[in-house]
């Protein structure tokens, strides 16, 4: 089984993060590492993800502090740094996937040629509410050109932003 590294970025997500760690943890592909790369959040994200992770996460995990904000491309590309695993999984702090995404997937990648260096699947985006999820629109299509690339069709890998996050249109950073 190939290891896939979940890189977190996160900025002052202390409010919702814990509930994408609680998604990512019901993964029904047990192989994969998270890296919380932090970006200088000035609230307890780092100390909710510590304690978040230390009680209830059964796959590894370390967490990166950067003490200066320095966006949020900086914080995967650090991330990736850290990374161990055969593929990427880049999951933002406020966002949700299907428990079978990294099974669908890895399963995929076990089929496609050796040059294959990337795997994308349709998403969308959806809000939740009080438990409530509401889906925003139809299932994208990433917009991906050349040859070393691949396609997972599933209705079942969603996007998912809280109403209280960053990624609500209703929200100002």
């Amino acid at each position: 089984m190939d290891l896939i590294s979940v890189i977190m970025p996160t900025y002052n997500a202390a409010k919702w993060v814990s509930c994408t760690i609680d998604n990512l943890a019901a993964q029904t592909y047990p192989h994969f590492e998270l890296i919380v790369s932090d970006d200088g959040s000035q609230d307890d994200t780092v100390s909710v993800v510590r304690n978040k992770l230390a009680k209830s996460f059964k796959n590894p995990w370390q967490i990166i502090e950067r003490r200066k904000n320095k966006g949020p491309s900086a914080a995967r590309n650090r991330g990736l740094k850290a990374a161990k695993g055969t593929w990427v999984q880049f999951l933002d702090s406020d966002d949700f996937i299907a428990p079978s995404k990294f099974e669908m997937q890895a399963a995929h990648c076990a089929r496609v040629a050796a040059d294959v260096s990337a795997v994308y699947s349709p998403w969308s985006q959806c809000h939740i509410d009080d438990g409530r999820v509401t889906l925003v629109g139809e299932m994208a299509q990433p917009d991906m050109q050349g040859e070393r690339r691949s396609c997972v069709w599933s209705d079942l890998i969603v996007c998912c932003n809280r109403l209280d996050s960053p990624a609500d249109p209703r929200s100002s950073r």
